[in-house]
């Protein structure tokens, strides 16, 4: 897997977006890469698509599925709920960046995958690699700048007037948690629900600038700047629901 296929899975195979899709792009509320390659992917495999919107974009994602007169559905919930919140099982999840900081309990994640997933299914996860997330910049030179795991009982807490999507608007609720979880919690976490681990890729690049430092490169993605040795930045995995696949 190269760094131009860091987006998702089946980005050599990207669909042209029309109809919901295109719209959900154009409206901002979905990435483009992200949701090209799930509609390849869905095409391909005459799968559902179970997508991530923040709450407020749920009432224009409605109308907006409306509109265009197709039968998709948004659920909004904890995820801990999603197998109760939706309906049926799925051929593949797909869990993409930023998605993981924000859970304190990895191992009832990994479950809620699995409820999900028909045998055979697949989960898709691409994130920031553990060992990146406990890095920061000081006086322009990389440091560790955090501990490697937070306990549950004690995540990380800041304080934000704004959301960092760049929207102005001030938040209503500022106190963020966050939690950093290890490549070990991780994959144990998939395995002991029953999820085999198919492929398991590290990756130099993040499609942000995490870092002051870091350098930008013709394929929308970012680096550590080459006077220093190659690092891990994020990693990727594709694990299976082990059983008889449909």
């Amino acid at each position: 897997m190269n760094d131009n296929a860091i987006a998702s899975v089946g980005s050599t195979n990207r669909a042209a977006l029309g109809g919901l899709a295109q719209r959900l792009v154009q409206d901002g509320l979905l990435d483009e890469v992200a949701m090209q390659d799930a509609v390849a992917k869905a095409k391909e495999k005459r799968v559902n698509l179970v997508t991530h919107l923040v709450a407020a974009n749920l009432a224009a994602a409605r109308d907006i599925a409306e509109r265009a007169k197709l039968p998709a559905y948004f659920v909004e919930a904890d995820v801990y709920q999603a197998p109760q919140k939706l309906l049926g099982a799925f051929d593949g999840v797909y869990v993409s960046w930023g998605s993981l900081n924000w859970l304190p309990d990895l191992d009832r994640w990994a479950q809620t995958a699995a409820t999900l997933l028909t045998p055979g299914g697949f989960l898709y996860l691409i994130e920031e690699h553990p060992s990146f997330s406990t890095m920061g910049e000081k006086d322009g030179v990389l440091t560790p700048t955090s501990g490697w795991k937070t306990p549950a009982h004690s995540p990380d807490v800041f304080e934000l007037s704004t959301t960092y999507s760049g929207d102005s608007s001030p938040l209503a609720s500022s106190r963020i948690y966050e939690w950093r979880h290890p490549l070990s919690e991780i994959v144990t976490a998939l395995m002991k629900w029953g999820l085999a681990i198919e492929f398991f890729h590290e990756h130099d690049v993040l499609p942000w600038r995490k870092l002051p430092m870091m350098v930008s490169s013709e394929d929308r993605l970012f680096r550590l700047p080459s006077h220093l040795p190659p690092a891990p930045l994020a990693f990727s995995l594709r694990a299976v629901k082990q059983g008889q696949g449909r």
